[in-house]
């Protein structure tokens, strides 16, 4: 028998991927003028200026997959019934 998730949980898993796309569209907003000021300032390369962002990138990646799987659990393929 399979349970639903509670409101606290769905609310919960809402507002956590609400604030991973929020995260996402900032950061990549601020990419364009902060790369240049970033390298010049921590003295790295562009790749590793790069590595940076494709991290965060990575990062929301995650959030989104993790949230997936939460929501919608596996299920349970061998349902005999006696």
């Amino acid at each position: 028998m399979q349970t639903k998730p509670s409101k606290t949980t769905i609310f919960l898993l809402t507002a956590g991927c609400f604030l991973s796309f929020f995260v996402f569209g900032f950061t990549d907003n601020l990419k364009g003028p902060t790369l240049p000021s970033m390298l010049a300032e921590l003295h790295i390369t562009y790749g590793a200026g790069g590595n940076i962002f494709f991290g965060e990138y990575l990062y929301h990646l995650n959030k989104s997959g993790m949230s997936r799987k939460l929501l919608n659990p596996p299920r349970n393929k061998d349902k005999r019934v006696n």
